[in-house]
């Protein structure tokens, strides 16, 4: 089984967002194992948004198997420890541009209770609402190419991101 391609795609994410003058959050579940936050700032829905700009953090290590800075809330240093599973996005403070991550270890419906399916929705519908990067259309060749027999143009405008099960 290939590896993940989530820590990939959040070191390449942060670079282009510090690249850009742009500031950098971590949307963190809180509740995955191994996850190292400050319990007293994560919301009731065991998420927590942290600021991972230069100017806010020290000794950023953004690896395969963990994601490791310094930090100070209200004034006390700590240690984030962070497992790239559990980050659910990384976007831009002031555009929301970034990406969204799937569940990697979301349970299958069928085994799912219908309470577990309706958090499970409600917590997709708030992380939905971040947008993805914008998207350079013209000099995409499948973009390009017109639609083949019996299927229609994709609608245009700004590209969101969606959650696909």
């Amino acid at each position: 089984m290939p590896t993940s391609n989530r820590p990939y795609l959040i070191r390449a994410i942060y670079d282009w967002l510090i690249d850009n003058q742009l500031t950098p959050h971590l949307l963190v579940d809180a509740n995955v194992p191994d996850t190292v936050v400050p319990k007293q700032y994560v919301q009731e829905n065991g998420f927590i948004l942290l600021n991972i700009a230069p100017s806010a953090i020290r000794d950023i290590y953004l690896g395969n198997d963990f994601i490791r800075f310094n930090t100070r809330f209200n004034g006390r240093a700590m240690e984030i420890f962070i497992p790239p599973q559990s980050v659910r996005g990384i976007y831009a403070r002031e555009n929301n541009l970034g990406m969204i991550f799937a569940d990697e270890a979301a349970p299958s419906p069928s085994s799912e209770s219908s309470s577990e399916r309706a958090a499970h929705s409600e917590r997709a519908a708030h992380l939905t609402t971040v947008s993805t990067t914008d998207a350079a259309t013209d000099t995409d060749a499948e973009s390009a190419a017109p639609p083949a027999h019996g299927e229609s143009a994709p609608p245009k405008g700004r590209p969101t991101l969606r959650i696909i099960k």
